[in-house]
């Protein structure tokens, strides 16, 4: 953990890795990976930059990835595979389905898959236990998926399956990114069992046409209760397993110092979960090693909290804001910090519009009677962050080499620094697992 006063305190913590075999001058530029999976967010294409990521800004990222996961489609009430933004996805407005599967003309040995993993309400949620419970549902989602792929020229399809997530203790801090409320599955054992099912009916019915299906398993779920593993290994092109927000997505920053630890830290041996201990377990319970991807990612945590806090953390009882934070943000403000005077980079900017006038030196926006000097908060408060940079994806990336494991993905890629303004280098997260396979 390390401290800097970049236009207000920062506590800086990067997700390295921790208890490690790995060491740093091992990290050297190798092959790239049999599998570097990129996913991206449909939303992307209609944000302002520097969140903008349309089928043109995608293009520099597209010679390092082998497959392309579009994200978002859901389970309708016919239970069918559907959009969840027809004016983005489809010819009624943008047509990003057809704009995205074209890229192949320019990338022709690019995998584009479509994503099964989201809802726009709580019904919506609830059909991903139906499905798995009716083996008729489950086979008309399958025609659905077949179909689609076909009309759209995707080449397979992601299962992320909306299964109710983890119950956890109650955090410290206040995250934008939980997840929303969701059902609670009366038969999880029947759930298990049915999703093994559906994975296998997918493939059965894709694999004769060369199309392929993935499972991911996301954060927050007990992997532990749903996924029947040797049928998922059986049966899936791919498993990908999501490293990051192991614990919980708002965690206690006394408790939790990294969401994606790669080892245990020092004495957490029994207390908290990480990426080697959950893929020992996928791999115990009959995966494959070459089957298995695991995921670097373009965002991470952050939280607001009182310097004090930090000498003696139990002390603290109230809640802290926090939220998510992107990777270029987060390079951005690092940026800053030889002339923090100068200007507030695009964290700080961010924090705006989520903190009270009461944290900062001078009020935001409107209030603030100099608006020509950079954002500060106060000098009793501090930011703690928890995020990726290159070093520790390339750690990432050699430790999935090193387990004999078929890849890594990037989640996302919008959020990668993908017009290079820290370093010159666009998408260097993307890059780094591109040449770090080593």
């Amino acid at each position: 953990m390390a401290m800097f006063s970049p236009a207000g305190v920062l506590v800086v913590l990067m997700m390295a890795v921790v208890n490690n075999n790995i060491a740093a001058s091992e990290v050297t530029l190798g092959q790239s990976p049999p599998n570097v999976i990129c996913f991206y967010v449909n939303l992307a294409a209609t944000s302002k930059d520097p969140l903008k990521n349309g089928p043109e800004e995608l293009v520099p990222a597209l010679d390092k990835c082998t497959h392309l996961v579009y994200q978002d489609t859901q389970i309708s009430k016919a239970f069918e595979i559907q959009s969840l933004r027809p004016d983005i996805d489809t010819e009624i407005g943008m047509n990003l389905f057809r704009k995205i599967t074209d890229l192949k003309k320019q990338f022709p040995k690019l995998k584009i898959l479509i994503s099964i993993s989201s809802a726009e309400n709580f019904e919506g949620q609830q059909r991903y236990i139906e499905v798995l419970h009716e083996e008729s549902l489950q086979g008309k989602l399958v025609d659905s998926v077949e179909k689609f792929l076909k009309e759209y020229n995707f080449d397979g399809v992601n299962l992320a399956w909306l299964f109710p997530p983890n119950a956890h203790k109650v955090d410290k801090i206040q995250s934008d990114a939980t997840p929303p409320p969701t059902v609670v599955d009366p038969n999880p054992e029947k759930s298990r069992l049915g999703f093994g099912k559906l994975v296998e009916l997918m493939s059965k019915r894709l694999r004769p046409a060369k199309l392929l299906t993935t499972v991911m398993v996301i954060p927050h779920v007990d992997y532990h209760v749903y996924y029947d593993i040797p049928t998922l290994n059986r049966s899936s092109d791919l498993i990908i397993l999501e490293a990051h927000d192991l614990p919980s997505p708002s965690s206690k920053y006394d408790v939790v110092d990294q969401s994606g630890p790669i080892y245990f830290a020092a004495g957490k041996q029994d207390e908290f979960p990480n990426i080697d201990k959950k893929l020992k377990y996928f791999l115990e319970k009959g995966a494959v090693a070459n089957k298995i991807v695991i995921t670097a990612d373009s965002y991470g945590s952050w939280a607001l909290i009182k310097k004090s806090d930090l000498e003696n953390p139990t002390n603290q009882t109230e809640q802290s804001p926090g939220g998510i934070v992107f990777y270029f943000e987060v390079c951005e403000q690092i940026k800053t910090l030889p002339n923090p005077s100068e200007h507030s980079a695009a964290f700080l900017n961010k924090l705006n519009y989520i903190l009270g006038d009461e944290y900062f030196k001078e009020a935001p926006g409107s209030a603030n009677p100099n608006p020509g000097v950079p954002i500060q908060l106060k000098d009793e408060y501090a930011v703690w962050l928890a995020y990726e940079d290159a070093k520790a994806v390339a750690f990432k990336t050699s430790y999935a080499k090193q387990a004999g494991l078929a890849g890594v993905a990037l989640n996302v890629l919008s959020f990668d620094d993908t017009r290079g303004s820290c370093s010159g280098v666009k998408y260097p997260l993307l890059s780094t697992i591109a040449t770090s396979w080593k």
